[in-house]
């Protein structure tokens, strides 16, 4: 009632033409299922409290690990490109960084 007092029309329409009942009636409803959704997409959670918890003592773990290494335990990296049977004269020729230059890190030990 307060619809048709709005829309005085409305209802005649309806009646004309129940495409636009319809089509109204879906609106209706998808509007109502999205706020729904977006309802209980805020109110529960993605993760569940033991997995975020799971999560943080295997971050806590990595750490410990990676502090716990000694020099022997990292990793050496070397270039070395191979083309035929020959080492590649370019990879051969590639200077190590040296301190000073902005790509340099220091060794974590």
């Amino acid at each position: 009632e307060k619809l048709s007092a709005m829309w005085p029309g409305l209802q005649a329409e309806v009646i004309k033409r129940p495409s636009i009942a319809k089509s109204l009636i879906c609106f209706v409803l998808l509007t109502a299922f999205m706020f729904l959704r977006t309802v209980l997409n805020n109110l529960v959670p993605d993760e569940p409290a033991r997995l975020k918890l799971s999560k943080a003592r295997q971050e806590l773990q990595r750490m410990r690990l990676y502090e716990a290494q000694g020099v022997e335990d990292k990793e050496q990296v070397v270039l070395r490109a191979v083309g035929g049977d020959k080492v590649c004269k370019v990879a051969e020729a590639a200077q190590s960084l040296l301190p000073g230059d902005p790509r340099f890190e220091e060794a974590m030990v």
